[in-house]
């Protein structure tokens, strides 16, 4: 099972917790970090899956934005006042069985008052918080992870340096088969659909709201028929419909690969980061949808999920 559990609320720190999830992942390994957009699969029960893990890890990173406290559900409800809700349950369920808990502050935001907090959570307001800003993200992280480290009981590593940090953020040049990536900036953007200019607005893209982002990469364009070929040939992977011996249809290699399930695409971002040496992974919801608005970030955007729509992949690499 993994050690540990990284619990965040999409609409408050969704880029923060895939950049935490990232680094993590490459300290302690993909299997020790949980972390529901990576981890569920589909078509299991979340309260069940989130129960389990939380009693079976060894600390819990509670990641706090400046709505982590005061964000409301389509009934104007507080989330955190809902028993049910999945933040709630994660920490509510670590501080009763005395796992170590650790607020970490992103975006600016501060810590709790005990006064703010239902009753099923005050315990929180006694933890003592990280501060994880954007200007120093590695070295606020190194600091959780020399704590990590401890509470594990793993070896230390070694000290990551501005060099080591500066050949981490850079993307080297590409290799033929990897997607272009392009670099969205941190900053605000609209996520979500208002029903009064867009009437194709769904419930669950509702209320529209602001959200801010660290800056990461994003593939330019999905991934590409030729560069998933790379992929299948490499490794012997289940090809896409229509495809036979791990080639696409005649005349449409540089077409984005459609007809590629979540299972399918994780395994291709694994064995791209493993054969690159990058940390290729599929954007989060938000991370979509702001590359997606681009520069119009107020606007409205075509239809689509994260990571995969009608099949076709997105990539993001840090």
């Amino acid at each position: 099972m993994s050690r540990i559990f990284i619990s965040y609320r999409r609409a408050d720190s969704a880029g923060y917790a895939g950049r935490l999830h990232d680094r993590l992942s490459q300290r302690f390994g993909q299997g020790q970090i949980f972390m529901d957009i990576n981890t569920i699969e589909p078509g299991l029960d979340f309260v069940e899956v989130i129960e389990e893990a939380v009693g079976s890890c060894d600390v819990l990173i509670v990641l706090i934005g400046r709505e982590w406290l005061t964000i409301t559900d389509a009934t104007g409800r507080r989330r955190l006042d809902n028993p049910q809700d999945f933040v709630r349950l994660e920490v509510a369920t670590a501080l009763d069985r005395n796992i170590r808990v650790i607020p970490a502050l992103v975006g600016g935001s501060t810590m709790p008052h005990l006064a703010d907090l239902p009753n099923a959570l005050k315990k929180l307001a006694r933890r003592n918080a990280l501060e994880i800003s954007d200007t120093r993200f590695h070295h606020d992280v190194d600091r959780l992870i020399e704590t990590l480290e401890k509470v594990l009981d793993v070896p230390e590593s070694p000290p990551s340096t501005p060099e080591v940090r500066r050949r981490e953020e850079a993307v080297p040049a590409l290799q033929s088969f990897e997607p272009e990536m392009i670099l969205i900036p941190a900053g605000e953007f609209l996520m979500g659909s208002d029903p009064n200019v867009d009437k194709d607005a769904r419930d669950h893209e509702q209320p529209q709201h602001t959200l801010y982002l660290p800056d990461y990469h994003l593939a330019k364009t999905p991934v590409t028929n030729a560069q998933y070929a790379a992929f299948v040939q490499a490794t012997g992977h289940r090809q896409p419909e229509r495809w036979k011996s791990g080639t696409p249809p005649g005349g449409k290699g540089y077409h984005p690969v459609v007809n590629v399930s979540w299972h399918d695409a994780i395994a291709y971002c694994h064995w791209l980061a493993g054969v690159t040496g990058k940390s290729y992974y599929l954007p989060s919801e938000a991370e979509w949808e702001k590359g997606a608005r681009g520069a119009q970030m107020a606007e409205s955007i075509p239809g689509g999920t994260c990571g995969t729509s009608r099949g076709a992949m997105w990539m993001r690499v840090y």
